[in-house]
């Protein structure tokens, strides 16, 4: 999936993926956002200049949630993008443990403990997630990196799971 055009707006970003008993904390984005409105994911957000990836999940986590998470450590990293746009995601996904805190949102975001077939099969998850998040949430599955690429709103067009 190349462009024949050279400009790129990179944007460096972590999602979390936090686990407490049997259920991970998951945020379901305002129907106001500009970028995936209503879609199920984890929280996260942009990694500020001079922050490091596990800093940046702490703060995000505490931004988006108020929940302190321990245990946080790199499961996967990789590149996204919607095709009709420069911009270009960099993510890392982030999991750990829930440490403190009853979740909470600001943003008008939802958050909710879920088990993990109820958010594969929630209609508005985000579309990779049907292909890795399993890979995400096994502690024995070990780090990797993938490509995805999509139209609005939700479109999974490509994924490329590297070895």
């Amino acid at each position: 999936m190349s462009s024949m055009k050279n400009s790129r707006n990179i944007k460096s970003t972590v999602t979390c993926f936090i686990h407490k008993d049997d259920k991970w904390l998951m945020l379901r984005r305002s129907k106001d956002r500009k970028y995936l409105p209503g879609i199920l994911n984890g929280p996260g957000g942009k990694i500020g200049k001079d922050e490091g990836i596990l800093e940046a999940a702490k703060r995000e986590l505490m931004e988006e949630t108020r929940v302190k998470a321990v245990n946080l450590r790199l499961k996967a990293a990789g590149v996204g993008r919607f095709l009709e746009s420069d911009d270009e995601y960099h993510f890392k996904v982030i999991v750990g443990e829930w440490f403190e805190g009853d979740p909470y949102s600001d943003d008008g975001d939802e958050l909710a403990w879920m088990r993990p077939e109820e958010i594969l099969a929630d209609g508005d998850l985000l579309a990779e997630l049907r292909q890795v998040f399993e890979k995400f949430i096994d502690p024995k599955h070990p780090t990797f990196t993938y490509k995805s690429f999509y139209t609005p709103p939700n479109n999974l067009v490509e994924i490329v799971i590297e070895k």
